[in-house]
């Protein structure tokens, strides 16, 4: 049984602002720009993959031309059902192509921690820890609307130390989760980084083989703004497609300028570029598109992921992967919020509401612009998203059908009668949306306390952190751990 995430809506009620010949346009020039312009690809093995598979390469500029049948013959061999399996067979997540269900992840790598202290009454920025990646990890395995996990935060203890922190990220969120881990942001340095996280994932599914029949990891490899594919995304592209682990590709923000067309395209054009040459390393490679975009604010060289035009442009760019590639999309908005206030809340709702509205399958939005793990924030969206499921659910009895319309109750309560005591309506108050964090109190009743939200909030907080997740076996952590020392000893920088 695998996990059921959000029911969609069909394509016809999704919001999809290009029209068939737009879409034509914008995929027409996307490979004009790949044919006439190319990627640079910061990777030598891969310069040769490509040539090897028909495109044109230019080894000193390390520049790659894509002719356009190249492109449309390799995003075909791009799956359409595949699964990102958990360590628990019931987190598993199935795709079947776009648009069918959305799943939760609402956080990627971030440097930083802030919590709010309770004595200072004041939020409390500071470098995140290993202990923090654990705690952070368990904050997501706990949440039940979080259906996949990326490293929360980055280990900057070990970083600091000269020590392979990605592969201390990975060991910890493995040990710290049973939902399929996404190493989004791992960065890795070596090509060997991707061994010790294909090794690490093998300990506890049980072995290489199953690891490639249950995938528990996948990587996340994107293109540097403007169409490159830096050292780092050229490793994951060829380490994950070596253990045939499932990949997110694509593109990243792009600003270039304030032209929404041109973003469109430059980003359209990375997303079918890199999908091409994971395809071309391993044909049959399963792959989500990353959509990643948003303007530069012009007054203060930020990205703002909430402005209305982030929001056009990624809904632009998720009917250009569904409609043409066919494949599910991520999108990975945050709130520039620097804290949990109304600015927080305003922004994760629009973000949380636009994802649902266009049909995004996996939706990683940032907290704090990029910076800081923020368990509030976590939490926030997690309400959003059971807000959303809900929504869809009761597109159910929205179906203009006999049993929903009940015309036989209209008629027996009549025009004087009382809905609130018939059966029909006693019978169906499970259907009503309960809130978690939201008061639907009276003035009165809330008077009594004057919680607020945010009151809540910090008090789900405090109940999560208690939680434990099910522990890996002691030989299996024990193995896991010797593997990490292996790695700290042969690929530190002490």
């Amino acid at each position: 049984m695998a996990r059921s995430g959000i029911l969609l809506l069909s394509n016809k009620k999704l919001w999809r602002p290009l029209t068939k010949k737009e879409m034509y346009l914008f995929e027409q020039e996307a490979l004009r720009v790949l044919n006439e312009v190319g990627m640079c690809v910061l990777n030598q093995k891969i310069l040769e993959i490509a040539e090897n598979n028909g495109c044109q390469v230019d080894y000193k500029t390390k520049i790659i031309l894509f002719p356009e049948y190249v492109v449309e013959d390799y995003t075909r061999k791009a799956p359409k059902t595949f699964r990102l399996a958990g360590r628990d067979p019931e987190n598993d997540i199935i795709f079947e192509g776009p648009s069918k269900r959305a799943y939760g992840c609402f956080s990627s790598p971030m440097p930083k921690i802030c919590l709010w202290n309770e004595d200072l009454k004041e939020y409390v920025y500071r470098n995140a820890t290993s202990s923090d990646v654990a705690r952070a990890t368990a904050h997501y395995d706990c949440l039940e609307h979080i259906d996949l996990v990326c490293p929360p935060c980055l280990d900057l203890e070990a970083a600091e130390a000269g020590l392979p922190n990605a592969i201390h990220e990975v060991k910890t969120c493995l040990t710290h989760t049973t939902k399929h881990v996404n190493l989004m942001n791992a960065a890795p340095m070596t090509i060997e980084e991707w061994d010790y996280f294909a090794r690490l994932a093998a300990e506890v599914v049980g072995g290489l083989d199953e690891l490639e029949k249950r995938p528990l990891i996948s990587g996340t490899a994107l293109v540097t703004p403007p169409l490159t594919l830096g050292i780092s995304a050229c490793y994951t592209l060829l380490g994950a497609t070596k253990y045939n682990l499932p990949l997110l590709v694509g593109g990243a923000n792009a600003p270039t300028t304030i032209l929404n067309a041109c973003q469109v395209v430059l980003h359209y054009a990375s997303n079918l570029g890199t999908l091409t040459l994971a395809q071309m390393i391993n044909p049959g490679t399963p792959c989500v598109i990353e959509i990643w975009q948003a303007p530069l604010d012009m007054y203060y060289a930020t990205l703002n992921f909430a402005s209305p035009e982030s929001q056009l442009l990624n809904a632009a760019l998720v009917q250009l992967v569904h409609d043409c590639l066919r494949l599910p999309c991520n999108t990975s908005p945050n709130t520039s919020s620097k804290t949990t206030d109304i600015q927080a809340a305003y922004e994760i709702a629009l973000n949380v509401v636009f994802q649902f509205l266009t049909g995004v399958d996996i939706w990683t939005n940032y907290s704090f612009n990029d910076q800081a793990y923020n368990p509030e924030t976590l939490i926030l969206n997690h309400e959003l998203y059971g807000y959303m499921k809900q929504l869809s659910h009761r597109h159910g009895d929205l179906i203009p059908i006999e049993e929903n319309i009940a015309f036989q109750a209209i008629k027996e309560v009549g025009t004087g009668g009382d809905y609130l005591t018939h059966p029909i309506t006693i019978n169906n108050v499970k259907l009503l949306y309960r809130p978690r964090l939201a008061d639907y109190r009276t003035l009165y009743a809330w008077m009594k306390d004057k919680t607020s939200m945010l009151d809540r909030i910090r008090a789900k907080v405090k109940e999560i952190d208690e939680y434990e997740p099910p522990p890996l076996p002691n030989e299996v952590v024990e193995k896991m751990n010797h593997i990490v020392k292996e790695a700290d000893k042969k690929l530190g920088r002490v």
